[in-house]
């Protein structure tokens, strides 16, 4: 007997990472089913954010002739924050990693054509924090928010409804570097770093199980050059269980501009999978270990956006401290890297 589908809202700020994630979520991934995608800053500008979001929509529902594939409009799509909660705008966008238009800045000969397809796509009245209530009223405990992005829009949400919490099944979020290297700098990883008063103040609520998955995990899951041409080559003989060929040939333009960025700073031919193996979290649970932690982020100084654990058990304290009060929430520090690999390329190849 197959499991029910675990209802998700993608919280996302695409991006070419997110461009694979969120494709491999709405076509070959029959475990979960996506509601929404809320967007937010980080690769691009949240007004990009909505763009690109619309944009994955129609490039998802004009690729397939297939009756069970839902039209666009059946995905609710939001905007979300412009701005960091200390009011900021980011200073800085990603065009370095994923190109000025967050998709690598190559022309597709069915942009003009489809635009104005792509702007019919009406979005959520109230905005994110709204959507993201509405839905969870509607499904109680039954919906997962996954934040690709900043957590600025959940903890939004979480401010102005007090009770949603209680009625979302879980937060994931695809933040922070535990153990190892930040990549904005040697203390932070991007999500963090971009809103960490967001990051603090998420990690810090009661009454909703929350899982983060930071570069600890992610740097060790990779596609590589080989496997993008592979992608791009092999045809799709089944859909709903693997990429189209439309939406392998779109993922394969977009990730030479990202590939170029790895070669830049990795010396390595081929992208890191992010956003991917942030959604496998919810997929694929087990492949990862998940540690019980109290998490504080750092918001001021140089170390801004650094994570810091206490984790359950390693101490008994005699005095309480920052991290006194705060809820256990789970933290993959690592996992069968492998497994996840294998578990991606099947979906992707």
């Amino acid at each position: 007997m197959m499991k029910p589908r675990i209802k998700v809202i993608i919280d996302t700020d695409p991006g070419i990472d997110d461009a694979f994630a969120i494709l491999m979520s709405l076509s070959c991934s029959s475990e979960i089913e996506v509601l929404a995608l809320t967007s937010s800053f980080g690769n691009v500008r949240t007004e990009k954010a909505t763009e690109n979001c619309k944009k994955l929509l129609r490039i998802w529902s004009t690729s397939s002739s297939g009756d069970e594939k839902k039209r666009n409009g059946d995905v609710l799509v939001a905007e979300g924050s412009k701005k960091a909660l200390n009011g900021k705008q980011k200073e800085h966008i990603a065009d370095f990693v994923h190109g000025k238009d967050g998709f690598g800045d190559f022309e597709t000969n069915d942009d003009d054509a489809k635009k104005e397809e792509g702007d019919a796509v009406e979005l959520y009245p109230g905005g994110s924090a709204k959507l993201m209530y509405d839905l969870a009223k509607k499904y109680p405990n039954e919906v997962t928010v996954i934040c690709l992005a900043t957590a600025t829009n959940i903890v939004n949400a979480f401010r102005e409804y007090e009770e949603l919490p209680k009625l979302l099944r879980s937060v994931v979020h695809l933040g922070g570097a535990y153990t190892v290297c930040g990549n904005v700098n040697p203390a932070a990883e991007a999500n963090v770093y971009a809103d960490a008063e967001a990051a603090d103040e998420l990690y810090g609520t009661h009454g909703v199980d929350i899982y983060a998955v930071g570069l600890d995990v992610t740097m060790n899951v990779r596609m590589s050059e080989e496997n993008l041409i592979k992608m791009r080559d092999t045809k799709c003989a089944n859909e709903r269980e693997k990429l189209t060929d439309k939406e392998r040939q779109f993922l394969f333009n977009a990730s030479q501009f990202y590939m170029n960025y790895h070669i830049k700073s990795m010396n390595y031919r081929g992208v890191l999978q992010h956003d991917s193996v942030c959604v496998m979290t919810v997929i694929r649970p087990e492949l990862f270990e998940w540690t019980r932690a109290r998490v504080r982020v750092a918001t001021e100084s140089f170390a801004r956006g650094m994570v810091i654990m206490d984790k359950e058990g390693e101490k008994n304290w005699s005095f309480e401290n920052a991290w006194t009060e705060r809820p256990l929430m789970n933290v993959a520090l690592t996992a069968d890297f492998a497994a996840i690999e294998k578990a991606l390329m099947e979906r992707f190849i």
